[in-house]
């Protein structure tokens, strides 16, 4: 282009090209060259690629940030993956998972009106290619004051496919019920290979890969998962317990559906009322037994649910705790219990009449000295604030094998 512009401005100035170099080069010629195209585009992509590669540190910088605010970062993925269940619905019937926006809006108009949508975990651990969640019995004998016992040992629960994140449709490689897992054509010859026990073949596979990996956990099941579990147990308790009636001589069993992701973190996914207490595999044959001859210790020899309930109720402390043969049910938060249990129950008569009164007041004139010292405190706006909160430097990350603390869980 330069090469014409010279050439209309002195025409005799402009050299001759050979005839190759004129017919390469479109030297005369009114339109603009392929070449030149191709070139002018080299240097477009090449300022592009020179753009990303300056953007990455920031984009790095600000996700490192958002990590340590958001707990569940890790649990994103990339395909930005939900799971929907009906909420009138059991044993995995009408759970579907979808990462189409408008496949989720077509739930409102069938004939199923309550749904309940989770981001589905898209890290989650992996067993010899299976995907997995983990059924937690917990037993609780009292809401007020409030006594959850949680069973020291659980059973996984596999899901009867290889975990496939891009084969959403696939129920088998997805869910890991077992109401689902018993349609696969051959089912009943893999049956006994669709659990484990926790306590024993799942805490063994943990450790090996705790040691493989480096982790700074050696038992990362007694260590981290199993305490997690119970904390997340005992808060999710806690959330419903002015909710619940309470009744004496009561109690209830609940199975708590928990999955673990790839940094050794365990997430609550459900709590089920009535809990699968069948022999559908060897492991449940062995532990369901059990269970249900502890919850017998527990609700007739450690609550004395057989006593006279006007009886005053026992005092739990450590020696009660150290008599009471409770077999694998622990009581979680033993002191708190016994705090609730010295404070006055109230009906709800006298809940319903309780009030907050207040008393005016007159507030008096600030002296002359106090009014001067007030006015040498320094004053600092809201942006003040927040540009010092920036200067403030970045908390450091823990170790890479166990993500976010365990309190984040």
């Amino acid at each position: 282009n330069q090469r014409k512009k010279k050439k209309a401005e002195d025409p005799d100035d402009d050299p001759e090209l050979p005839a190759d170099e004129a017919q390469q080069t479109g030297a005369g010629e009114d339109e603009e060259t392929p070449d030149g195209e191709a070139a002018a585009g080299a240097v477009a992509e090449g300022k592009a690629d020179q753009w990303a590669e300056d953007l990455v540190p920031h984009v790095e910088q600000v996700l490192s940030q958002w990590k340590v605010k958001h707990p569940q970062f890790d649990l994103m993925g990339e395909r930005n993956l939900w799971i929907l269940k009906p909420g009138g619905k059991s044993r995995g019937r009408g759970i579907f998972v979808t990462a189409r926006f408008e496949e989720a809006q077509d739930c409102i108009t069938g004939a199923e009106s309550m749904w309940v949508a989770q981001k589905y975990i898209e890290n989650p651990q992996i067993v010899h290619g299976k995907k997995f969640d983990i059924r937690q019995w917990v037993l609780i004998t009292s809401w007020n004051p409030l006594a959850v016992w949680f069973y020291n040992n659980a059973y996984v629960r596999f899901s009867f496919d290889d975990y496939d994140a891009k084969a959403a449709s696939n129920s088998f490689a997805h869910l890991t019920n077992y109401s689902i897992a018993k349609y696969a054509s051959d089912f009943d010859e893999k049956r006994d290979d669709t659990m484990w026990e926790c306590d024993t073949d799942y805490r063994e596979w943990l450790k090996e890969v705790a040691q493989e990996t480096g982790s700074k956990y050696e038992d990362p099941w007694e260590q981290k998962i199993q305490p997690q579990m119970k904390r997340i147990a005992y808060w999710a308790m806690q959330c419903v317990q002015d909710e619940v009636t309470q009744r004496k001589n009561s109690f209830e069993l609940v199975g708590f559906d928990y999955m673990v992701d790839t940094n050794f973190n365990a997430w609550l996914i459900e709590i089920n009322s009535s809990p699968d207490l069948s022999y559908s595999t060897s492991t449940t044959k062995k532990l369901v037994p059990q269970v249900l001859e502890d919850l017998l210790k527990v609700v007739v020899d450690c609550e004395g649910f057989v006593r006279d309930p006007q009886r005053r109720p026992r005092p739990w402390g450590k020696k009660l705790l150290a008599k009471c043969d409770s077999g694998l049910f622990e009581l979680l938060q033993p002191v708190r219990r016994r705090k609730e249990q010295k404070m006055k129950q109230l009906t709800q008569n006298e809940l319903a009449s309780l009030v907050v009164a207040g008393k005016g007041m007159t507030l008096a004139k600030p002296r002359r000295q106090d009014a001067a010292k007030v006015a040498d405190v320094p004053v600092m706006d809201a942006a003040d604030l927040l540009a010092a909160a920036d200067d403030e430097p970045a908390v450091e990350e823990g170790d890479g094998s166990s993500g976010g603390s365990d309190d984040d869980a």
